[in-house]
C-alpha cells in the first residue's frame, strides 16, 4: 500500500511554484496594472493590498492541500505541474502580454486572435509537458528560478511602493455628496451638464423620433457645433479656460490652471457664485464651494467601493496572465468573471453615474440666495453600452450604434426628469442651462455624398473612410443651450459653434466682463465666427462638408496658429500637445510618456518658416527592452541608423544636417523600429501595439 506524503521537506518544495503562481496575479500583475493605470481607480493600491493579501495566503493555502492529501508519486507529478503553470504564467504575464485592445466597451474581436490562441497553448502544453517529464532533473534548478523571479519582483514592488507610483491619482474621502450639493439659488443658477461622448446627430435622431422635442423648448440646439480636443481632459480644458493651449504651458499644467485660477470657475466664484462642481476628471478646483467625484460603487460603502476595487484588479491580473482560451471565459463580455453582475449594474456602462444623476435630481431644491452655478459631468452615452430597451442593465450588448442610441436614450430621459424638476420647483425658467458633450463617438453622420462613409458594424469599425473627416464623428459633440426668460419651441441653429464657446456666454450671463473665451452665443455676432479647430485640423466652414477640412499640410492659416517654435518642449503625456503631429504608429493615452505602437511612428512638424542652419533633435526615451535597433529621418534624411541601449528614462541627441531637406515648412520626423515586438508592459491589454520607444519630451533646437 502506498502511503500519503507527510515529509514536510517534499511540502517545502512546492513553496517557490505555489508563491511565484499566486504572487504573479495577486501581487506582482495587480500592481503593474494599477502603476500603468492609476487615473482608473479611486483609491491607492495601499488601500486593496490588505484584501490582496488575504486573497493571496488564502489560494496558496489552496495549492498546498492537495500536497498534503497526495501519494508520492502522485505528489511529484503535481508538483511538476504547479512548477510548468508557474512558469507558462510569468511568461504570459511578463513576456507574452498580447495586445487585446482598450477595455473601453469596445467587445474583443476574438476570431482576429486565433494565432495567439496557437502559441498560448504551445506555449502552456510545451512547459507543463517539459516539466512533468523532466522532472526529477529540472525541478532544483526551476525552485532556483522560481525564487529568483520573486525575489526580482517583489524587490520591484517595493521600488514602487517607495517611489508614490502605487499612490491612487485622487481619491474621495466620503462616499457620499455634500449636502450644499444639492442646494439650487432662489434667484439665478447655471447649469451646465456634460454628457460623455454625446453625438450631435444620435441627440437630434431621438429627439425627433420618441417626440422629446416638447420637452426641451427654450433650447436651442447647435447642430455645427465642434469640440476642440477629441479627448476628455483635453476637452474640459478648452472648455473651462476658453482658450487654445498656451505655449509656455503643458496640457496637464492648462487643465489645473483652467480649473483654478485661469478659468471661468474662478471668475465666478471670485463673484460670489457658489460653485457646486461634479467632475470626471480627476482634478480637484480650489475654486469651488461643493465638490464630489461620482464613485464607481455609488449608493454602497467605502468598503463595498474597495473590493470592487479589488475585484477590478484581479480581474485584469487573471486576463493578463491567463492563456488566450480563458481570456475570454475571465472577460465575459466585460462583465468580468469576478466583478460579476454588480459590475453591470454599478460600474459597466456608468450605471453608477445615472443612479446618481437621478439621485441629484429628487433632492434638488432651492434653498439659497447667492447666485450659483453647478457643473455635472455624467460618464453616459460613453461605451460600454449595457442599457438595453427598458434602460436596465443587460450583458452582452453588441458595442454598435443602435447600442449606443438605445443607452443615449435612457441617458435622456434622466436629463428629462432633471428638467421636469427644475419646472416643479420654479427653476426652469430662469436658469441658464447648458447641454453639453466633450466629444463625440466614432459614429459616421449624415453629411455630403462625397465622404463615402462606410456603414458600421461595430464601434471600432464605426469611422468614416475619407482621412480629411475620419473624426467627424468624434468631433460632433453636442451643445442644446437654454437661456434663461426664453420658452420659445426648440430651435435648431446652424451657428459654427465650439467648444471654447461656452466660457464667455456662461461668464457674460452671470453679468462678468471677461476676456476668455470665443464666442457669446445668447447674442451671437456672425463676425465672430470663423474657422475652428479640432486636433490637427482646421474646418473653415460647415462640419459635415468635406471641402471645410483642412490639415495641417494644407492650409497656412493653421500652420499658423499651430507652429512649432524651435526650443519648444513637445510633451508625450497623456495631457501634452505631442497628439497634433502625430500622424501614425503612436499609442496615445499614457499618462506621463507615449509608447510608439507600430514598426513606424511618424510625427509631422509645422513651421512658419524653415531653419536657417543645422538643428538638434534631443528626446528623453524609455526603450523597451533596454535594447533597440533605431532609424530617425527627418525629411527623408537619415540622421542616426543604430541600437539605443540603455534601462530607466535616458536623453538622446541626434544632429539634423543642414541642407536641401530642410528647405521646407515642416519637419517630418519618421522613427523607424524594426525589431519591436508585442507589448511587454501593457497592463492587461489596457495598451495597444508594438512597444518600443515610450518617449516623454522631444525638443528641436538651432545649433
Amino acid at each position: 500500500m502506498t502511503s500519503t506524503n507527510n515529509n514536510k521537506k517534499n511540502l517545502l518544495t512546492l513553496l517557490p511554484a505555489i508563491l511565484l503562481l499566486t504572487a504573479n496575479v495577486v501581487l506582482f500583475g495587480t500592481s503593474i496594472i494599477f502603476k500603468a493605470n492609476s487615473m482608473e481607480f479611486e483609491f491607492s493600491y495601499t488601500e486593496s493590498v490588505f484584501q490582496l493579501f488575504g486573497v493571496f495566503i488564502f489560494s496558496s493555502l489552496m495549492f498546498f492541500i492537495p500536497g498534503i492529501l497526495f501519494t508520492k508519486k502522485a505528489f511529484d507529478i503535481y508538483r511538476a505541474i504547479l512548477y510548468g503553470i508557474a512558469i507558462a504564467t510569468w511568461v504570459q504575464g511578463s513576456i507574452v502580454v498580447w495586445d487585446m485592445g482598450v477595455f473601453d466597451g469596445t467587445e474583443i474581436q476574438w476570431e482576429n486572435f486565433t494565432y495567439q490562441r496557437i502559441i498560448d497553448i504551445f506555449i502552456w502544453a510545451t512547459l507543463i509537458i517539459v516539466v512533468v517529464a523532466l522532472r526529477k532533473k529540472l525541478i532544483s534548478l526551476l525552485a532556483t528560478a522560481c525564487t529568483f523571479l520573486l525575489i526580482l519582483q517583489a524587490g520591484n514592488l517595493i521600488y514602487d511602493y517607495s517611489n508614490g507610483s502605487l499612490d491612487a491619482y485622487a481619491a474621495n474621502t466620503t462616499n457620499y455628496p455634500p449636502a450644499g450639493l444639492y442646494q439650487y439659488s432662489t434667484e439665478k443658477n447655471i447649469i451646465h451638464i456634460l454628457l460623455d461622448g454625446f453625438q450631435t446627430d444620435v441627440f437630434q435622431e431621438i429627439l425627433e423620433e420618441e417626440n422629446l422635442k416638447p420637452h426641451f423648448d427654450g433650447f436651442t440646439l447647435y447642430t455645427d457645433n465642434i469640440t476642440r480636443y477629441g479627448l476628455t481632459m483635453k476637452s474640459i480644458a478648452a472648455i473651462f479656460s476658453g482658450i487654445e493651449k498656451p505655449t509656455d504651458k503643458s496640457f496637464s499644467e492648462w487643465l489645473k490652471s483652467a480649473l483654478t485660477d485661469g478659468g471661468y470657475l474662478a471668475e465666478l466664484h471670485n463673484a460670489g457664485f457658489v460653485v457646486n462642481v461634479i467632475p470626471h476628471v480627476p482634478v480637484k478646483s480650489t475654486a469651488h464651494t461643493n465638490y464630489y467625484k461620482i464613485r464607481a460603487s455609488y449608493g454602497g460603502s467605502i468598503v463595498e467601493a474597495q473590493r470592487l476595487q479589488t475585484a477590478k484588479l484581479l480581474d485584469f491580473s487573471l486576463f493578463r496572465h491567463s492563456p488566450s482560451y480563458f481570456k475570454k471565459l475571465i472577460y465575459n463580455k466585460q462583465a468580468w468573471l469576478l466583478q460579476g453582475n454588480k459590475t453591470i449594474l454599478q460600474h459597466l456602462g456608468y450605471r453608477n453615474q445615472l443612479a446618481f444623476f437621478e439621485d441629484y435630481t429628487e433632492q434638488i431644491e432651492p434653498e439659497i440666495d447667492a447666485p450659483a452655478y453647478h457643473f455635472i459631468h455624467i460618464i453616459s452615452p460613453h461605451p460600454p453600452f449595457v442599457a438595453n430597451s427598458d434602460c436596465k442593465g443587460e450583458k452582452g450588448l453588441p458595442q454598435n450604434r443602435e447600442s449606443y442610441k438605445t443607452q443615449a436614450f435612457c441617458t435622456l430621459q434622466l436629463v428629462i426628469k432633471f428638467l421636469l424638476k427644475l419646472k416643479k420647483e420654479n427653476l426652469f425658467k430662469h436658469s441658464l442651462i447648458v447641454l453639453q458633450a466633450d466629444h463625440g463617438a466614432h459614429f459616421p453622420v449624415a453629411i455630403n455624398e462625397n465622404m463615402n462613409f462606410t456603414k458600421p458594424r461595430q464601434l471600432s469599425d464605426a469611422r468614416p473612410v475619407t482621412p480629411k473627416a475620419k473624426k467627424i464623428g468624434r468631433a460632433a459633440a453636442l451643445l442644446a443651450i437654454k437661456f434663461p426668460e426664453r420658452n420659445h419651441p426648440l430651435k435648431i441653429s446652424e451657428l459654427q459653434t465650439s467648444s471654447l464657446d461656452i466660457s464667455r456666454t456662461i461668464l457674460v450671463n452671470a453679468g462678468i466682463k471677461s476676456p476668455i473665451g470665443r464666442n457669446d452665443l445668447s447674442v451671437p455676432n456672425i463676425n465672430h465666427f470663423g474657422p475652428r479647430r479640432y486636433g490637427r485640423y482646421l474646418i473653415n466652414g460647415p462640419l459635415r462638408n468635406q471641402s471645410s477640412w483642412f490639415t495641417q499640410a494644407n492650409d497656412h492659416s493653421l500652420i499658423e496658429a499651430s507652429a512649432y517654435k524651435f526650443g519648444e518642449i513637445i510633451d508625450f503625456s497623456g495631457l501634452g500637445n505631442a497628439e497634433q503631429y502625430s500622424i501614425s504608429g503612436w499609442n496615445w493615452g499614457g499618462i506621463n510618456a507615449t509608447w510608439t505602437s507600430k514598426t513606424t511612428a511618424i510625427l509631422k512638424i509645422p513651421l512658419l518658416k524653415p531653419p536657417n542652419n543645422k538643428l538638434r533633435l534631443v528626446t528623453n526615451l524609455l526603450i523597451a527592452g533596454g535594447k533597440q535597433r533605431v532609424r530617425i529621418t527627418v525629411n527623408n534624411t537619415l540622421i542616426f541608423d543604430g541600437e539605443l541601449e540603455g534601462s530607466g528614462y535616458n536623453t538622446w541627441q541626434f544632429e539634423i544636417p543642414f541642407g536641401e531637406a530642410l528647405k521646407a515648412h515642416e519637419l517630418m520626423i519618421k522613427l523607424d523600429l524594426p525589431n519591436v515586438k508585442p507589448a511587454v508592459e501593457s497592463g492587461a491589454g489596457l495598451s495597444k501595439g508594438l512597444l518600443g520607444l515610450r518617449i516623454k519630451s522631444m525638443v528641436i533646437e538651432h545649433l
